[in-house]
């Protein structure tokens, strides 16, 4: 539940960050997806470290490494996917939120469970 609660909270910041960029600032969709997810992942990163995976250790280098390598991964997969609906006719927002969802069920939670926070199990409250 902690961890659909970040996931929800950085959506919000995600989506956000990507309205602004694309409408506001006039960034390309798919640069602008891949800028809104790194914007997110840093609010993702500490939410789950320390609340969701109840993790009380230092933040450390090591770990901070892999979470970098699976948000990379993440928001590459969401900025080619969010091109992919985009050049298809699909609505950025919508392209955006079918992204957001098929690559955490596929990679991000996958990859931050077995990865990045091993040792801490989700809380479940």
């Amino acid at each position: 539940m902690k961890v659909g609660a970040c996931g929800i909270t950085c959506t919000v910041i995600d989506v956000l960050s990507l309205i602004v960029l694309v409408e506001v600032a006039g960034v390309y969709v798919s640069v602008a997806a891949f800028f809104a997810a790194a914007t997110a992942a840093v609010v993702n990163f500490t939410l789950t470290k320390f609340w969701a995976f109840d993790d009380p250790e230092p933040v450390r280098a090591g770990q901070l490494g892999k979470y970098l390598l699976v948000s990379l991964g993440t928001w590459t997969f969401v900025a080619l996917s969010v091109h992919v609906l985009y050049v298809l006719g699909t609505p950025y927002l919508l392209a955006k939120a079918i992204a957001a969802v098929a690559v955490f069920l596929a990679w991000s939670y996958p990859a931050q469970v077995r990865f990045v926070f091993p040792k801490a199990a989700p809380s479940v409250g």
